[in-house]
Formats: structure tokens, C-alpha cells, sequence
């Protein structure tokens, strides 16, 4: 018997629903839906949960109460001023509104915390968006998740109000931050035109044309070391890695060019030089000049130089046409194919 009457007592609403006004009932039952929906959105919020991740999950918890006591009630008014149970004095009711109150100071605390700990490791989260936006997640995917963990763990002592923790482990994360940094800009610059430095070496072309070799070498230490200095700097890195490219570009050409000399009889290497001294007869000719053969191929370069200099000084000048016999014509080309054979 005692059991039921406690059971009856727990069933029993702490106000009579009969006395209380229907139309101010149901402005309370609005009420607190307003409060249950303008909580939702930031509960959802990934980035406030990730700040604060202790606060926003008793957050979530309190509001699911709330939420689960507004149901009940909502669908029944009458069970509005039941109480909890037979011990009780609380409506569910109030413990709805006690539970929002919770949650949204919790939300409150936890917007705090996110504002904190980003004045407070401001230059670790810049850090943070610089490797994002040089894609070091995906190049470097388990040494970027380890410093965003240690972020994380920095955050964390901040949400725990152990700030002075947070900043004296700071000084090792920035410097973590930035020896990937200069890696990853490394990596997306040099490191492939280091791979072909490499490569060339591999192949004997430091040997064959040790001066073009070691100018392309010198190019890649000197942007190598400006990213240490400068890693942010990535119009002048980008320049230089683009020199490199060009210096590795000749050096590799020049080198083969030589080796292919190497192994080719004396017939074939004055076929070559031919070939080349053909050309530059063909140009001094498109620009009005003699017959520049009967010197060596260093001087008719230097005769070539000249003249073309000249032409740039007067533009409007343009390249000399000259005007030669159709006949006279043959027979040059003529004699130069003859002096390629």
C-alpha cells in the first residue's frame, strides 16, 4: 500500500492544471521551444565542439534533457507541472528550464574558450592556415595530424583554465610548424629539380660539363637556403626555382650534347659543326652580312652579336632584307648544302 501511495505521489502534479490559464500555458510551452531551438544551431557548431569539447558535450547532454521533458509535455500540458518523482519537488517544467539554462551557459563558456584560445595562439593557428593553404595535410599527412594535435592538447589546457601550460608550450609547436613549413614549400619548389640534380650526377653529366652542372647546383643551394630564411616568400622561391630549372635544362643538354661528341668519330663531328656553321650562315645572310665561314665559329657568333645588337638599337630599322637574284640565291644554298656534305 505504501507503494502505491508513493507511486500515486510521483504521478501527482505539483500545480493543479485546472487552475492555471490555458492560453499563458501554452506561451510558457512556446517559450521554451524557442530556447530548445535557438540552442541547436551552435550545438551543431563542429569548430565550437572542437575548442571547447568537454563544455559543448554537457551542453548537448542537458539540452537532450530539456529537449526530452518538452516532448513529454508539449504533446500533454497537463503533465507540464508533474513532478520528476516521489522525492522530487521539481516540475518538469522547471527541470526543462533548469536544464536550458545549464546548456546555454555552457554554450556561452565555450565561446568564450574559442575566443580565448585564438587571441591567446594566434600565431599557431596563422601557422595552421599556411600549411592548409600549401596542402601540407595531404604531403606530409602524419606530421601535419601530430602538430594539429598538439594544437588541440594546447586548446584543451586553455578550455581547462590552465593557461600558462598552454603558452609555455607554445615556443615547440611554432618551431615544429615551421620546420614543416620550409618543408613542404621545399617540396613543392625544389626538391624535384634536386631529384634531377641527382640524376645528371648519376648519369656522369657533373663529369662531361662540370661548369653548366655546378652553375644549376649553385642556383638550387642558393633557393634552398632562401627558403630556410624566407619560406613565405614564395614569389622570389618560385623565380628561383624556375632558374634552377632552366640552369639544370642546359646543364643536361649541353652535358648529353658532349657526351653524344664523345662517342662519335671525327666524320660525325664535322658533320655536327657543319650543321651549326650552316645555320649561322643562313642568319648573317637574313641580315645583309658576308660570308662569315672563312673564320672561326667563335668569331662569326661575336660578328653575328654585334650586328644583331646594332638592329635593336634601331627597331624601326628592322632586319635588313636583301635583295638577291633568284639564280645567286640557289647557288648559295646550293654551296652550303655542299659544305654539309
Amino acid at each position: 500500500m505504501l507503494l502505491l501511495g508513493l507511486a500515486g505521489c510521483a504521478s501527482q502534479p505539483s500545480v493543479d492544471p485546472a487552475t492555471q490559464n490555458p492560453d499563458k500555458q501554452q506561451a510558457q510551452i512556446d517559450a521554451v521551444w524557442s530556447r530548445i531551438d535557438a540552442l541547436e544551431g551552435p550545438l551543431q557548431d563542429e569548430e565550437l565542439a572542437w575548442f571547447a569539447t568537454a563544455q559543448m558535450r554537457r551542453a548537448n547532454s542537458t539540452w537532450q534533457d530539456a529537449r526530452q521533458q518538452y516532448q513529454l509535455y508539449a504533446q500533454t500540458p497537463e503533465r507540464m507541472y508533474e513532478r520528476l518523482g516521489v522525492f522530487s519537488t521539481r516540475s518538469r517544467y522547471q527541470a526543462s528550464q533548469e536544464s536550458l539554462e545549464d546548456a546555454e551557459k555552457l554554450v556561452q563558456q565555450a565561446q568564450e574558450i574559442r575566443d580565448q584560445a585564438k587571441e591567446q595562439l594566434a600565431e599557431p593557428f596563422h601557422n595552421r592556415e599556411v600549411l592548409r593553404s600549401l596542402d601540407a595535410q595531404s604531403l606530409h599527412s602524419t606530421t601535419y595530424q601530430q602538430l594539429d594535435e598538439q594544437l588541440k592538447s594546447l586548446v584543451d589546457n586553455i578550455a581547462s583554465g590552465r593557461l600558462s601550460r598552454a603558452l609555455s608550450a607554445q615556443p615547440a609547436l611554432l618551431k615544429a610548424q615551421r620546420e614543416l613549413e620550409v618543408r613542404t614549400v621545399r617540396d613543392i619548389y625544389l626538391t624535384p629539380h634536386r631529384r634531377e640534380l641527382e640524376r645528371q650526377k648519376n648519369e656522369g653529366l657533373d663529369q662531361t660539363a662540370p661548369a653548366s652542372y655546378e652553375q644549376a647546383s649553385q642556383r638550387l643551394e642558393a633557393a634552398w637556403k632562401h627558403v630556410e630564411a624566407f619560406p613565405r616568400d614564395l614569389d622570389t622561391v618560385a623565380a628561383q626555382a624556375e632558374a634552377t630549372r632552366f640552369a639544370l635544362a642546359h646543364s643536361r643538354h649541353l652535358g648529353q650534347d658532349l657526351q653524344s661528341l664523345d662517342k662519335a668519330d671525327r666524320a660525325e663531328r664535322e658533320s655536327y659543326l657543319l650543321g651549326l656553321e650552316t645555320q649561322l650562315a643562313q642568319l648573317s645572310h637574313s641580315l645583309g652580312m658576308e660570308d662569315l665561314r672563312d673564320r672561326p665559329l667563335k668569331q662569326q657568333l661575336k660578328e653575328l652579336n654585334k650586328v644583331l645588337q646594332k638592329q635593336m638599337r634601331q627597331p624601326e630599322a628592322g632586319l635588313v632584307e636583301p635583295e638577291a637574284d633568284p639564280d645567286e640565291q640557289d647557288g648559295e644554298e646550293a654551296a652550303l648544302a655542299e659544305q654539309e656534305q
